[in-house]
């Protein structure tokens, strides 16, 4: 039912704010937020281009609404996403949930330590291997706790580390 008509008809849902509209109303809804993204680019070119007093209290408005910004997505992105993957301090997130040493999972990396973590989407494991340690870890992802689109997050902590993306060449059968 949308959102802002309690119409029933043609309706979609913004994958931003989650909120249902008819055709109409999602169509306003997407003018209105490029109307506010338009407001924060002009406020950013001004703050760019500004200096002095105004440099500053435009400086502290941007920061405080890129914060806010920030904070909103950390909040839904906690509500929402159900983690899967490995931690530092043992930890296993499957579901979204943190457990401690699952399947024998210790996180002693090492300074060069290679790791290989594949995402398979077709049969939904997450696999990673420590190269040098040869150990192996993996888990059975469930679509209907994690559905697509799959986020990679990683955490760097040094400042030598380097990632590649290799792509896999999977023959698929058609």
């Amino acid at each position: 039912m949308c959102t802002i008509c309690n119409t029933t008809a043609g309706i979609l849902k913004c994958q931003g704010c989650n909120l249902v509209f008819c055709r109409n109303d999602f169509d306003l809804h997407r003018a209105k937020l490029d109307q506010d993204l338009d407001i924060c680019a002009d406020g950013l070119n001004t703050f760019q281009s500004g200096s002095g007093e105004q440099y500053n209290s435009l400086e502290l408005m941007l920061s405080d609404k890129i914060n806010t910004w920030e904070l909103k997505s950390i909040q839904k992105i906690q509500q929402e996403a159900r983690q899967q993957g490995w931690a530092g301090h043992n930890d296993v997130y499957m579901n979204g949930k943190c457990s401690k040493n699952v399947n024998g999972y210790t996180s002693g990396y090492s300074r060069d330590d290679v790791i290989e973590l594949i995402l398979d989407c077709d049969h939904h494991p997450i696999r990673m291997t420590n190269i040098r340690s040869t150990k192996s870890y993996e888990i059975n992802v469930d679509l209907k706790d994690c559905r697509f689109p799959w986020m990679l997050h990683l955490n760097l902590f040094h400042h030598e580390t380097r990632i590649r993306i290799n792509p896999l060449n999977v023959s698929r059968k058609q």
